[in-house]
């Protein structure tokens, strides 16, 4: 799979993630050169954001290629060397385990983001309210102290208790959406600027049946 999405699309990433399945089934040579020349990329941003992965995967292989060709096998004139089979099996090494990365078992991280932008709008909407209260209370305010209030023998409470209790009705609505809204938006804040938790791009996953490892690499 990894060879075909090579075959169309040989980019820094896909170069890399073959790399990585090489790796994973012991073919040391294949996987050298697809992971040097993924970390030969210097622009390409995946590269970058997973280079400490590559290079750790490139000391590992590095140490499971021979440095020396192997001496030639010594067999007696008379007998014929057997030749290998074509189904030999292909199995990976022990260590191969714990070079690759194994991603923590944790629930998928909340999406703060996503709260961010709730917390943000409901900030914009008390906001609103803060200022839709300061607009009614000031023009509560403005018909209290107008003369109309004191006409005749009555006090301005007995002309315009009216005004008196909207204006203090509005002035609490005021003080609750701007103490909200600015509360609200700094929970939004806090939000965005928490950092997003990613999972290891390859990592070792159980495998069919009860027994077994599988390599899983994410695109």
């Amino acid at each position: 799979m990894f060879q075909r999405a090579y075959a169309l699309s040989p980019t820094p990433r896909v170069t890399a993630q073959l790399g990585f399945a090489e790796q994973a089934v012991g073919a040391w040579s294949d996987a050298s050169v697809h992971l040097h020349a993924a970390a030969a990329a210097q622009t390409d941003p995946w590269i970058n954001n997973h280079r400490v992965l590559i290079t750790q995967a490139l000391d590992f292989v590095a140490t499971q290629m021979p440095t020396e060709p192997p001496p030639p096998p010594v067999t007696s004139p008379s007998v014929t060397p057997r030749p290998a089979s074509a189904h030999a099996e292909v199995v990976a090494p022990a260590p191969l385990l714990a070079s690759v990365p194994r991603s923590e078992e944790h629930a998928d991280p909340p999406p703060f983001r996503t709260y961010g932008v709730i917390a943000g709008g409901a900030a914009l909407l008390s906001a609103g309210l803060g200022v839709l209260g300061l607009v009614l209370r000031n023009s509560a305010a403005t018909s209290w102290n107008s003369p109309a209030c004191l006409q005749g023998n009555m006090t301005r409470g007995q002309n315009c208790n009216n005004d008196y209790q909207t204006g203090q009705t509005w002035q609490t609505v005021e003080t609750a959406g701007f103490i909200a809204g600015g509360a609200l938006a700094v929970a939004s804040i806090v939000l965005f600027a928490l950092p997003v938790r990613r999972e290891s791009p390859i990592a070792l996953v159980p495998g069919p049946g009860d027994v077994g490892v599988g390599c899983r690499v994410a695109f």
